[in-house]
């Protein structure tokens, strides 16, 4: 079903437009947790005092630490899209059909969002990064994906 989401009813994409797809969600399940985890990996091995508390209470800070991890560093940090129809964004008209491109490694570094962006911090209380998207396009495989890293 997401793969034709947006079509009109009883209309699906032609498998060659499908299979792009279908390869990124296949190696984003195997190889972006991984990632991920490095990411998370490189932020506690830089700050030892953050380690000694994940390792002291695991139950608490190791999903606190995968969200900073991810927040910090994002396993992908720029999720490609088209245009369905043409849209206007700050006076420009991007026309149906464009490619565009949301740079989400910027947005989990947004000084307006997060205090100290740059810092890797598993006490923050910041709220939700978009390491696995927004909206429509959220990651289907976020839970799963949540799960391999908190391992």
């Amino acid at each position: 079903h997401m793969l034709h989401d947006g079509m009109p009813d009883g209309k699906t994409r032609p498998i060659d437009f499908l299979m792009p797809s279908i390869k990124v969600i296949l190696l984003g399940g195997m190889q972006e947790p991984g990632h991920g985890a490095g990411s998370i990996l490189a932020g506690l091995l830089a700050h030892p005092e953050q380690l000694r508390q994940v390792l002291d209470d695991l139950d608490t800070f190791v999903p606190k630490a995968v969200d900073e991890g991810l927040r910090w560093v994002a396993p992908i940090g720029t999720q490609t899209r088209q245009t369905t129809r043409a849209v206007e964004i700050g006076g420009a008209v991007i026309p149906a059909g464009t490619p565009v491109a949301a740079l989400v490694s910027s947005a989990s570094r947004d000084e307006s969002r997060f205090t100290d962006p740059d810092r890797f911090d598993i006490h923050r209380d910041e709220g939700n990064h978009a390491a696995f998207g927004f909206g429509h396009h959220f990651c289907s495989g976020r839970f799963f994906a949540r799960e391999q890293m908190c391992l």
